[in-house]
């Protein structure tokens, strides 16, 4: 588990450039960026779905109440797996392809993470590290799927 947790984040760093340069291929209607969007984009929400099983480098929270549980243990798992849902059903809506669908239950999840970490750092200051990793991952990643929730993208 120490290998995958130390080898995620490069493999996300990777994957995410590939995806933006695919991103940007498509945009200039350069050979071979729907390619590099169905490599990378998928790999990408491989690399989130493998993170919620990675457990957090914090200090156990003082009080074993259910905030705590939900704030360590159920809430970044739940994030993690929505934010693979929302750069697949984003890539199924870059694409042009049916399976655009994951977009709603996954930026509406995302959504009401957000508020969640935000009350646990408000809540606990001593978890600003740990929750902002994850806010740094999800405000842009639900941005991104809004703007192609609201938006289909005819490239």
């Amino acid at each position: 588990m120490k290998l995958l947790a130390k080898i995620n984040r490069p493999l996300e760093f990777i994957f995410l450039a590939a995806a933006l340069i695919g991103l940007f291929f498509k945009a200039l209607h350069l050979v071979g960026g729907n390619d590099i969007l169905l490599l990378s984009m998928p790999l990408l929400a491989l690399v989130y779905f493998i993170r919620s099983f990675i457990p957090i480098d914090a200090p156990p929270p003082a009080e074993h109440d259910f905030a705590s549980l939900f704030g360590f243990t159920i809430l970044p798992k739940v994030a993690m797996i929505s934010c693979a849902m929302v750069v697949l059903g984003s890539m199924f809506n870059i694409l042009n392809l049916y399976g655009d669908r994951l977009l709603f239950p996954g930026c509406t999840v995302l959504a009401i993470a957000t508020v969640a970490f935000i009350y646990f750092i408000i809540r606990d200051w001593a978890t600003y590290k740990v929750m902002t990793g994850y806010l740094l991952r999800i405000v842009p990643i639900f941005l991104f799927g809004l703007f192609h929730f609201k938006n289909p993208v005819v490239f």
